[in-house]
């Protein structure tokens, strides 16, 4: 290929990241470079072989087929293979001889029921990332005429793969905030309860600031493989079967639940639920699930300026609510703020009328209520 035409291939890489539907053109502009004749961008899990993808050149009823029967007979799986996909994995690019010797493929049912129908006799396999068992991957088919994928074209391949990684990574990233528009993200990040949104089998989409803050102190609850868990083997087995009825896509399953995670003192209630099937950048998603979790040992707080724009509280009257919000009366919150008890109570007494409450009862029942 001519600068010319690397430089083209590389524009219409990089245009996936804001067109996903562009993988489809960039896939065949690749089998026509190396002598291909098919493509397949596929997210696969090395664990049971099933998962979803984009194709170019490829019959329709090819993937449907493969999910129904032969994706447990895919011989390009090895389970060996998950703890290579680790933080410090790196993406590899293998021909098919890689994983498996072709005479042994060529008598397979594999070959010669799913892969010679297509007129597919090697593949070129360009991973471009992975979360935990699910690997995603450009797969390039070649027919029998054009022989086995070798060394011209892998030195092709490994010039271009730095980025179609970063192109993907980047779709990724640009394809959650399209999924979850900026001031959508803002109000989840302002929650006070940690919110996760997951695939059905618990990998996570989203993590909210509170969630990650509840990750982040190893109090029960955890991430493995990129999949959210408990750390204790019971509340890891509960939380999964919550996650996989309300993931499940059978409609008739699909259901809420919760629970409680204990870890020494901290507990922390969780709320399970089913997301309407959704579409990620490139991929059918299927059905996602939402936990809420509550942080009963956070501190309770509300931000400043909420309480300055519905109430018109001051600066000096905000740290009186903060004080009660941390179950200080009136005298104790006096000695904390460094003030008078008649101060406090001058304070309080404005904040009774701005927030028109009766009482400290009453204006806590009301700060509780916006938590």
């Amino acid at each position: 290929m001519n600068q010319d035409g690397y430089n083209s291939l590389l524009d219409d890489i990089y245009a996936t990241v804001l067109e996903p539907a562009s993988w489809i053109s960039v896939m065949e502009r690749l089998a026509d470079m190396l002598n291909g004749n098919s493509a397949f961008l596929s997210q696969i899990s090395v664990e049971d072989g099933k998962g979803a993808g984009v194709i170019a050149r490829i019959d329709p009823v090819m993937p449907q087929l493969y999910l129904e029967h032969f994706a447990g007979a895919n011989p390009f799986l090895n389970k060996n293979l998950l703890a290579e996909y680790s933080p410090q994995w790196k993406p590899p690019v293998k021909s098919d001889a890689a994983f498996v010797d072709k005479d042994v493929l060529v008598k397979s049912e594999y070959y010669n029921d799913f892969m010679r129908p297509q007129d597919i006799h090697s593949i070129l396999m360009i991973d471009v990332a992975a979360q935990g068992p699910v690997v995603s991957t450009v797969n390039i088919h070649r027919s029998q005429t054009h022989g086995q994928f070798g060394s011209a074209e892998l030195e092709i391949v490994n010039a271009l793969h730095p980025h179609l990684i970063r192109a993907f990574k980047l779709g990724g990233v640009f394809g959650q905030m399209a999924e979850l528009s900026d001031h959508k993200a803002a109000a989840l990040d302002d929650a006070r309860r940690g919110i996760f949104i997951l695939d059905a089998k618990g990998g996570i989409r989203y993590a909210n600031r509170v969630a990650e803050r509840i990750l982040a102190r190893r109090s029960g609850l955890g991430v493995m493989g990129g999949r959210l868990t408990g750390r204790m083997a019971d509340s890891a087995k509960t939380l999964q079967a919550l996650i996989a009825i309300a993931g499940s896509p059978d409609p008739d399953v699909r259901r809420g639940g919760s629970m409680v995670i204990a870890c020494g003192e901290t507990r922390l209630p969780l709320t399970v639920m089913p997301l309407r099937a959704g579409r990620l950048p490139v991929f059918a998603a299927g059905p996602s699930v939402l936990v809420t979790v509550t942080d009963l040992h956070a501190d309770l707080a509300i931000a400043d300026g909420e309480l300055q724009a519905l109430f018109g509280l001051t600066v000096a009257e905000i740290r009186v609510v903060r004080a009660l919000l941390q179950g200080h009366q009136p005298r104790d919150a006096a000695e904390k703020l460094g003030v008078s008890v008649n101060t406090v109570r001058t304070q309080l007494a404005s904040i009774f009328q701005k927030t028109a409450t009766s009482g400290q009862n009453e204006l806590l029942l009301l700060l509780m209520r916006m938590l």
